[in-house]
């Protein structure tokens, strides 16, 4: 995603993402925009981005926030990374090589990131 809006959707799916749900062995990168204003009504999922194990999800810029997880009881609105730890990253891409700042994790919170940097 370069820059652009995911919005006003809506995921019913078990582990599924009401903005965006990465899929196991597949790479979603966000490099500004945002995701808000979605939803996602069943068990595991996320209002914003839902991760399934091994999917990765990379964030260089952008906000997610806004999104509403109806049936989750983890903190889950903006973010649930469903596989194992660090499957959620921000950081920046240097020519072609991706540089890992930090981890992202489940959040209710808004996500913010800026070149690289969570805010």
């Amino acid at each position: 995603m370069n820059g652009g809006l995911i919005t006003s959707n809506t995921s019913t799916s078990i582990n599924g993402g009401g903005g965006v749900r990465i899929i196991e062995d597949s790479f979603f990168t966000m490099n500004g925009g945002e995701i808000s204003g979605n939803k996602a009504t069943a068990t595991t999922s996320a209002g914003g981005v839902g991760i399934r194990s091994p999917g990765t999800f990379r964030m260089t810029g952008g906000t997610i926030y806004g999104n509403i997880a109806e049936n989750n009881l983890d903190p889950s609105n903006a973010l649930v990374n469903g596989g194992p730890a660090k499957s959620a990253e921000h950081g920046r891409f240097v020519g072609d090589v991706w540089q890992r700042v930090g981890y992202l994790t489940s959040t209710d919170s808004d996500i913010t990131v800026d070149d690289g940097v969570l805010q």
